[in-house]
């Protein structure tokens, strides 16, 4: 896989010379001083960043505005964050926040995955009725299922809940290793 050390054509040097991570901050990254004309009367310090929202799936993510070669980029900071931190990210993985909090962006809280191990570590649904990924309800009792690169195991039928999601759970720390979240 190819390192990356930019993002949007902004090379990892302009970003160090107007960002530092910063874990006091709410985003996770503090402004640096500057004495440019497109500083826009920021402060040294000051926190960078606003909370935006995927009206999709109202994902909330933290997000900011660079201007570089009079052209405003606007990037989520857990992408800047990543990157200053190992000094690349890596083309076509995604930033995952481990502790599934999107809004939380300390360094230890971010790691790159691929599609598939990101979609591991998705949150339970807010339709999910058993409580449970991967357990759900189905005439008087409860079918396990749980997904692995891109194929679907089904687990079995089960009458009693608790025995189908221990078989749900174990398969899930099986398959997804570190990945896999309850």
């Amino acid at each position: 896989m190819k390192k990356l050390t930019q993002i949007n054509d902004i090379p990892i040097e302009y970003l160090q010379s107007i960002f530092k991570i910063d874990i006091n901050s709410p985003s996770g990254l503090t402004w640096l001083p500057r004495n440019d004309s497109h500083w826009n009367g920021r402060h040294a310090n000051q926190k960078v960043g606003s909370i935006a929202t995927n009206k999709k799936d109202n994902y909330k993510f933290w997000k900011t505005g660079i201007l570089y070669n009079n052209k405003c980029h606007y990037i989520r900071l857990s992408k800047i964050i990543l990157l200053l931190y190992q000094g690349y990210l890596t083309e076509d993985k995604i930033i995952d926040h481990i502790d599934g909090n999107s809004l939380n962006n300390n360094v230890n809280n971010l790691r790159e995955v691929d599609a598939a191990q990101n979609s591991q570590n998705r949150k339970l649904s807010c339709r999910n009725k058993s409580g449970t990924k991967g357990v759900q309800y189905f005439k008087n009792g409860w079918v396990v299922s749980i997904a692995f690169n891109n194929k679907r195991y089904y687990l079995g039928y089960y009458k009693d809940k608790q025995k189908a999601i221990q078989a749900e759970k174990e398969a899930r720390i099986k398959l997804h290793g570190k990945y896999a979240k309850e």
